[in-house]
Formats: structure tokens, sequence, C-alpha cells
């Protein structure tokens, strides 16, 4: 007569938290690399949403804003008109840091350029972005 197991035995669980870890192992290498994604992505988008104000900017007043930090916290009135062009909402997915300078995904300040109106990345390999 046969005897009914209760539990696993050893080798089963062993076998068994293998295989959960291999799993696991490639399920974050997904997200790891789906997290890189959407920051380099916010990081195109951001950098063309801030450059597409500043050649706005240097269009309407003939110069390039002088300091970035107060630049994008300016809504902005065309001439004689009441309503704002651009102003925080345009650019409210953009991070800021501990004293108002915009960031990029990756945490690192933004740089800027007030002669050129040159904006972009000082992040390791998207500096020339």
């Amino acid at each position: 007569m046969r005897q009914l197991r209760k539990g696993m035995t050893l080798f089963e669980l062993v076998v068994s938290l293998t295989i959960i870890l291999v799993f696991s192992g490639i399920l974050l290498g997904f997200i790891s690399k789906a997290s890189i994604l959407a920051r380099q992505t916010a990081l195109r988008y951001e950098l063309d949403n801030i450059r597409l104000l500043i050649n706005l900017h240097r269009e309407m007043e003939g110069e390039y804003p002088e300091d970035i930090k107060r630049f994008l916290k300016t809504p902005y009135v065309l001439g004689t008109s009441d309503k704002i062009i651009f102003g925080e909402k345009f650019v409210d997915t953009i991070g800021f840091d501990k004293e108002g300078y915009p960031v990029d995904p990756f945490g690192s300040r933004l740089f800027y350029d007030a002669r050129k109106g040159v904006v972009r990345s000082v992040t390791k390999n998207y500096e020339n972005w």
C-alpha cells in the first residue's frame, strides 16, 4: 500500500526556489531596461520643450533668457494680449532641485548657456542630446 507524502522534499524545494529566482532575475532585468527607456524618452521630450520655449522667448524678446530657473517659472504673455502663451503648466513634467533649477529625469541639473541659448543634460552618456 502507498503512503501519502506530506510536504516537499529538499530537492523539490531547491528546484522550485531556483526557478522562482531565475524568473525574478529576468523580470527585474526587463523592469530595469523599461525604466531606463522611460527616462530617456522623458529626457528627450523635456529638452525639446525647454528648447522650444527658449527659441520662442528669443523670437518674442530678441534675446535668450538670462536665467533658466526664473525663465521656466515665469508665465509669458504675447504683446497686448492677456492670454498666457506658456508658463509652468507647459513644463510641469520637469523636475526641479532644492534651489529651483531644472533637473533631468536622471536627477542631474540641466546645463544652460544663456549666450547661445543651449540647454542640455549633464548626465553621463546623455550630454549631447
